[in-house]
C-alpha cells in the first residue's frame, strides 16, 4: 500500500479549492507495474491527472521530463516550464520515480538514485514553491537529495492498474494513508551492507551479509537512515499507553510472553496504525542483530476510539539456530521487549528474564562471536571485500553448462548466439524492452538455454556447442555423429508416437 513518508505542516490532504501544479509525465502515463514476469495486460489503466480533475478544477499540468528519452537526461526547458507553473500555484504535486529503464526484472540497479532529470526537477520546483509534494513511483528504495526541500512525500510504489486513482483519493483525503515500510530507505548507496559484494565478477555474486539484512544491519551498525523499517504516517495521531509484558512460561521446553497495550486515535480522521514488537538480546554468546521484529498488529480506529492490542511471543521469538549442533536453542538471560510504530520509534520497553540451561556450541561462538557496532562495520567491510566475494570454485578458463552467455563473447560462436538471440527478441521491441532483453540474454546460463529451447537444444547438443567454443575440436568430432544420430532418432520416434 501507499506509504506517507513525510507530511510537514499537514500539507496533505489537499483541499478542493487549492490551486495545484501537476508536474511529471507519470501523472498522465503512469508506471503501474514491473517488467518481465510481472507484466500483465490490464483491463484499464487509471490516470492520476484525470482523477485530479474529478476533485478540482484548479489544477494545471506540465510534463517536467521526457520519459521517452532512454538516457533520462535533464530537460531544462521542461523544468523551467514546471518552475513557472509552480510559482503560480498554491501546491506543486510532482509525479516522479524510477522508470522502466531504471529497474526491471532481468537486470540489477547499479545505485539507488532517481535519474538526474527527475532529481533536477524536484530540486528546481521545490526551490520555487516550498509547498511541494512528491508522488513517488518506484519498486525499491531511492535516495532523496532534496528531502529537506519538500513538504510531503507519498510513496505510491507500483500500484497496479487502479493505483493512480487510489493515490489521488489519498491526496484529497477520501481516506488516510496507513501503509508502513517493509524495507529501509538508506541515506546513500554506500550504507547498503551488500554494496562491496555487488555486482561481483562475471555476474557471480556471493551473499555474505548473513543476518545483517535490512534494518537488522542499520540498527546494529547504528547508521542514520532516510526512513526506517516500519515507518509510515497517516492523517491522524495515535496515542499508545498502558504497556505490559508478562512472562507466562520460561524453560528449555518453551517460552511464552503475553503483551498488551492500549492505542487510541486522538486525531480527527479514521486511520490505521501498526503496533510493532521488537526483541533485543542483552547477552547472547553469539552475534545477534540489535533487534528483530517478532510480532505486529494493525488496527483501524475512528476518532477518539480506543482498543486494547494483545500479542503473544512464543519460543520461536527467542530461539536461535546453532550452526554447531544444527538445532534451535533458547539461551537463558535477559531480553528486552520493545513496542513502537517503527524500528526507530520505540514507545515502550520492558526487560524479561528467561530461564534455560541451553548454551551455544563452541563452533557457533567461534564462527559468529558477538560484535559491537564498530566491530560490525569493520567485519562487514572485510567480509565483503571484492576479493573475498569471488567464487573460487568456478573455473573461468573453460566454458561449461553453468557459464553465462556473456562469458562466451570471447568466442565467435558465443557472439553469434548472442546476436541471433537479440535480433529475434528485439524485432518489435521498444528501447526499454531492448535493455531488458540485453541484460537477460547476458545473464542467462547455457543450462537455461536448454530449458528455454523447448526441446530444440538438448544437453548433448549443448556439449557439442561448448566443445566448439572451448576449441576442443577432437572432442567435438568424436561426439558429433553419435549425438546427432541420437537426437534425430528421438525426434523421429517422438513424432511417430504423436501420430
Amino acid at each position: 500500500s501507499a506509504v506517507l513518508l513525510k507530511n510537514d505542516n499537514n500539507i496533505l490532504p489537499l483541499s478542493r479549492d487549492t490551486s495545484i501544479a501537476v508536474i511529471g509525465e507519470f501523472a498522465k502515463k503512469p508506471r503501474f507495474q514491473g517488467m518481465g514476469s510481472s507484466d500483465v495486460f490490464p483491463t484499464k489503466v487509471d490516470c492520476a491527472w484525470e482523477r485530479i480533475r474529478d476533485y478540482t478544477e484548479f489544477a494545471r499540468y506540465v510534463a517536467g521530463y521526457d520519459n521517452t528519452d532512454p538516457n533520462e537526461t535533464i530537460n531544462y526547458a521542461l523544468i523551467e516550464e514546471a518552475v513557472q507553473l509552480a510559482k503560480m500555484s498554491d501546491v506543486a504535486l510532482i509525479f516522479c520515480g524510477l522508470t522502466e529503464t531504471s529497474e526491471s526484472e532481468a537486470f540489477d540497479r547499479t545505485d539507488i538514485n532517481l535519474s538526474a532529470g527527475h532529481n533536477a526537477l524536484v530540486e528546481a520546483v521545490s526551490a520555487a514553491n516550498k509547498n511541494t509534494v512528491v508522488m513517488l513511483t518506484n519498486g525499491s528504495p531511492v535516495s532523496m537529495p532534496w528531502l529537506d526541500q519538500v513538504s510531503g512525500i507519498l510513496d505510491c510504489w507500483l500500484g497496479g492498474q487502479a493505483g493512480a486513482s487510489a493515490a489521488i483519493d489519498l491526496v484529497f483525503g477520501a481516506s488516510s494513508p496507513s501503509g508502513k515500510l517493509a524495507q529501509t530507505f538508506p541515506c546513500q548507496f554506500e550504507d547498503v551492507p551488500s554494496k562491496k559484494c555487488f555486482p561481483g565478477v562475471n555476474k557471480q555474486v556471493v551473499y555474505q551479509e548473513g543476518l545483517n539484512v535490512g534494518y537488522r544491519y542499520y540498527d546494529s551498525a547504528k547508521l542514520n537512515v532516510l526512513f526506517p523499517f516500519g515507518h509510515g504516517l497517516s492523517y491522524s495521531t495515535f496515542e499508545l499507553q498502558n504497556f505490559s509484558a508478562i512472562l507466562v512460561a520460561s524453560s528449555e521446553q518453551g517460552v511464552e510472553v503475553s503483551l498488551s497495550l492500549e492505542i487510541k486515535n486522538v486525531g480527527d480522521v479514521f486511520a490505521g496504525e501498526v503496533v510493532q514488537c521488537y526483541v533485543h538480546s542483552f547477552a547472547s554468546a553469539v552475534y545477534r542483530p540489535e533487534q528483530e521484529l517478532k510480532a505486529f498488529q494493525k488496527v483501524f480506529l475512528k476518532p477518539n476510539e480506543k482498543v486494547n492490542v494483545t500479542m503473544t511471543l512464543r519460543t520461536e521469538a527467542f530461539s536461535l539456530w546453532d550452526v554447531g549442533t544444527q538445532d534451535w536453542i533458547i539461551e537463558g538471560g535477559d531480553y528486552e521487549i520493545r513496542m513502537g510504530t517503527s524500528c526507530r520509534n520505540i514507545h515502550f520497553s520492558k526487560t524479561i528474564s528467561i530461564s534455560s540451561n541451553q548454551t551455544c556450541s563452541a563452533e557457533a561462538i567461534n564462527l559468529h562471536p558477538p560484535l559491537q557496532h564498530r566491530q560490525l562495520e569493520e567485519e562487514m567491510n572485510s567480509m565483503c571485500e571484492p576479493s573475498s566475494c569471488l567464487n573460487n570454485s568456478i573455473d573461468g578458463s573453460r566454458l561449461h553448462k553453468n557459464s553465462l552467455l556473456c562469458e562466451a563473447q570471447k568466442t565467435w560462436l558465443g557472439r553469434a548466439l548472442r546476436k541471433t538471440a537479440l535480433w529475434t527478441m528485439n524485432r518489435n521491441a521498444d528501447e526499454v524492452t531492448k535493455k531488458c532483453n540485453e541484460e537477460m540474454v547476458d545473464g542467462v546460463s547455457f543450462r537455461a538455454i536448454v530449458l528455454l529451447s523447448q526441446g530444440y537444444i538438448s544437453y548433448p547438443i549443448l556439449e557439442l556447442i561448448l566443445h566448439i567454443m572451448n576449441g576442443e575440436f577432437f572432442s567435438f568430432l568424436r561426439k558429433l555423429f553419435p549425438t546427432i544420430s541420437s537426437y534425430l532418432y528421438q525426434k523421429i520416434f517422438y513424432r511417430k508416437n504423436q501420430v
